[in-house]
């Protein structure tokens, strides 16, 4: 959350190029951070609470529906903040910064699902590939980050095909990404 966060602010406060380039560059690397411990998480308190349904889909459904409801629902208050509030470049970013904030210290407050101390018998697992599995982990893990940038490339260029072909110059009602 904290790249996230330097994220936003470094949109907020650096407008050129430069500054454009970095925010968005950290704040894929911080959203993808926060999606991929926040569905972990999810994991994990459904495990110790329901220790009997190891292989649930609920978690990840649960994830999923987070993770689609928060791009809908970023990308609607981006354009309540760009329709109606001060100079939207700033505002919603500095509006997203102070949602982290508050995220951040709700997460902070929450309980710790993971032992910190190991038995000292036991060495932590590695990871580790199956032999003749690297060129499929590679694979995987290409289109995974391609599929996340091209989604970021449609969603940040869709708002702009809506103002400028479509002519819808309403930033609410093309729900702008001014970030």
């Amino acid at each position: 959350m904290l790249v996230t966060i330097v994220a936003a602010l470094v949109l907020a406060l650096w407008p050129e190029l430069p500054g454009l380039l970095t925010g968005r560059l950290l704040n894929g690397i911080g959203v993808g951070l926060m999606s991929s411990t926040a569905t972990a998480y999810l994991h994990d308190l459904h495990h110790q609470e329901y220790p009997d349904r190891p292989s649930s889909p609920l978690p990840g459904l649960v994830s999923t529906a987070a993770t689609l409801g928060g791009l809908a629902l970023g990308s609607l208050v981006a354009g309540v903040f760009a329709q109606w509030g001060p100079d939207p470049l700033r505002t919603t970013q500095l509006a997203f910064a102070a949602a982290l904030i508050v995220c951040l210290a709700m997460a902070l407050a929450t309980p710790e699902t993971v032992d910190r101390q190991p038995a000292a018998e036991t060495r932590p697992s590695r990871f580790g590939l199956r032999p003749g599995g690297r060129a499929g982990f590679a694979s995987g893990a290409a289109l995974g980050v391609f599929s996340f940038a091209v989604l970021g490339l449609v969603t940040a260029m869709g708002a702009v095909i809506l103002h400028t072909e479509l002519g819808v110059s309403s930033p609410f009602v093309a729900g702008w990404r001014l970030s």
